[in-house]
């Protein structure tokens, strides 16, 4: 069920109730469901007003990602709430986000919980607030505070929405009791946010900000201030602007891989080879073993998640904790008492050495080699790589990837083949880098052109050099010569999508969302282009494959290219949503792990 309607004769109940987070989606019927019973209550003779609310403890998410081809029908139905004969009243309890702000405008008085929260995160994505928001908010609350809750996608509580007129009433009392007396006691006329006339501070409230744009790929902030710039007297004018921009921007590179890169991360959350139910929690107390700069990091973290620390030697501490983390390791160190009665034994994977081997000591008995399971933190330590064996069980990976949660940390799953997904983009990376330096081309210019293309920093700064893990980089002898930019990113773009892609084929990495959320974490790749696997479908992959080969075949191409590139080009699948484990069933999953 999409719309729960309860019918009180002179008030009908409409509760949005599609999914955890009631998002308004056109493809699964909920607009039209919500239409129709409007409909139906205007229709009523005894009816005197709806109370639109939301099923649990939220009110709405927000529209359907899936749906932005089909903004006209949630339009529509904004339109038909705000021109009802009867009033509407949002009940809002929990969390009001992007389109269900925008729902809430629609109606003709808003009273929230206490616990309400409000966000209009769309720019964060690379778009605007296109269902009307643009227009309406304003007008309801003036420009320059709409502005500050469109460009900057934060959230605020119900009590700064009431400051700033968002809503009209706070209740501590149940909301939808509150919203249905407030019909009944003729509290609640009809009053409509599209009849009031614009916002004297408009202009000076987009001249303000306009000041303080930056340059960046990401047009949403640009867009916002050109649809509150256009807010007029007449509503419709500003509405057909701002369904204008919006098109555009979800047509624009920079809005699809922000939506790639949303994805992405929200994919990762899932940890194949684990069952979706399973509920792992982070270690109570863990062991340290090592007092170096690192192990002093690692413990400041999982202190600050609640995770009881002892510092100290393999024979000191604890008897049985949760987790024993190897940092310092020696000859003979898993005789301690802790490696062997530890519920799960983490080892942090040293850098990427000549060989991409590990110095790590792991037993092979298999009720010791089913507790442990390898690490990696990258990104300025926001990104935490597990990396299984095909001994680890799944109850010391699913520890593992609950302390990472609860440290703050994105987490991603990979296989002990031949590699970490980091260490191997790294290496990719710094392939290409390599072929440029033999060609002539200086590290200053393609330090310039990656950073002007939109990465966080280049190569060179970055310390990702040719690594002999990667292949040998240049193979034949070329004659020095400047590279242009465009030459500069395709070779490096080029690169790593190659390395992406062998990485699922050595099966490293199951998932390509996985391997861009490494690249945006860990090399600093623009987010406005998705990642090197969103690019390789923006490109196109027959266009792709024809160049790898010719690369290769000229040496400026570290790896041969990958297999899967010409599965999915002769198939005309895409790269970047794919997933090696899709369709399998969980023990085939981890077999194939």
């Amino acid at each position: 069920m999409t719309i729960e309607i309860e019918n009180l004769r002179d008030v009908h109940l409409l509760r949005i109730a599609n999914g955890p987070a009631n998002i308004l989606s056109v493809a699964t019927g909920v607009t039209a469901a919500l239409a129709t019973a409007l409909a139906t209550a205007q229709a009523a003779p005894e009816c005197r007003g709806v109370v639109i609310a939301g099923g649990r403890d939220i009110f709405c998410g927000g529209a359907d990602l899936g749906d932005l081809s089909c903004s006209d029908d949630l339009r529509e139905l904004f339109a038909a709430i705000e021109w009802s004969a009867i009033p509407v009243i949002m009940a809002i309890g929990g969390a009001a986000l992007g389109g269900g702000v925008e729902l809430a405008l629609a109606g003709h008085w808003r009273i929230a919980t206490r616990a309400a929260r409000f966000a209009l995160p769309e720019v964060g994505l690379g778009l605007l607030p296109g269902l009307g928001g643009t227009q309406r908010l304003p007008r309801l609350i003036g420009a320059h505070c709409a502005l500050e809750l469109m460009l900057s996608g934060r959230e605020v509580t119900a009590e700064a929405a009431l400051a700033a007129g968002l809503i009209d009433a706070i209740v501590d009392e149940d909301v939808v009791e509150t919203a249905i007396r407030f019909v009944r006691d003729g509290k609640a006329p009809v009053r409509r946010t599209c009849e009031l006339p614009p916002p004297r501070d408009a202009a000076s409230a987009v001249t303000a900000r306009r000041q303080t744009l930056r340059p960046s790929l990401n047009r949403a902030p640009e867009r916002i201030l050109d649809c509150v710039a256009g807010i007029s007297a007449d509503f419709s004018a500003g509405m057909r602007l701002e369904a204008k921009w919006f098109d555009r921007l979800v047509a624009s590179e920079a809005s699809g891989g922000l939506r790639h890169a949303f994805f992405a991360y929200r994919a990762a959350k899932h940890i194949p080879g684990l069952d979706k139910g399973r509920r792992a929690r982070p270690p109570a107390a863990a062991h340290i073993w090592g007092h170096c700069a690192f192990s002093q990091q690692m413990a400041l973290a999982m202190r600050a998640s609640g995770v009881e620390v002892f510092q100290g030697d393999p024979h000191e501490g604890p008897g049985k904790p949760e987790l024993v983390v190897v940092v310092n390791e020696t000859d003979g160190l898993h005789a301690g008492p802790a490696s062997t009665t530890a519920a799960v034994t983490a080892f942090p994977r040293r850098a990427a050495t000549s060989s991409g081997k590990q110095d790590v000591h792991i037993r092979r008995d298999a009720q010791a080699a089913a507790k442990q399971v390898q690490f990696q933190c990258a990104g300025s330590g926001a990104l935490l790589e597990v990396i299984r064996t095909q001994h680890t069980a799944p109850t010391a990976l699913a520890t593992m990837a609950a302390l990472g949660k609860a440290m703050g940390k994105t987490v991603i799953v990979s296989g002990d083949r031949n590699g970490s997904i980091i260490e191997r983009l790294i290496e990719g990376y710094g392939a290409s880098v390599g072929s440029l330096l033999a060609s002539g081309t200086s590290s200053d210019r393609i330090e310039q052109a990656l950073t002007r293309w939109g990465m966080a920093q280049g190569p060179v700064a970055a310390g990702h050099l040719c690594s002999p893990a990667a292949g040998t980089c240049p193979r034949v002898s070329l004659r020095p010569q400047q590279a242009s930019d465009a030459q500069i990113v395709e070779l490096c773009l080029l690169h790593l999508i190659n390395e992406g892609a062998r990485l699922i084929d050595d099966q490293v990495a199951w998932r390509t969302a996985d391997i861009d959320v490494v690249a945006l974490e860990v090399l600093g790749f623009p987010r406005e282009r998705g990642g090197p696997m969103f690019q390789a479908d923006r490109i196109g992959l027959p266009r792709v494959l024809a160049r790898l080969r010719s690369l290769y075949a000229e040496g400026r191409l570290a790896r041969e290219p990958a297999a899967l590139i010409e599965t999915l080009a002769r198939a005309n699948v895409a790269l970047s949503g794919y997933d090696a484990t899709a369709g399998l069933t969980r023990i085939e999953r981890q077999a194939a792990m």
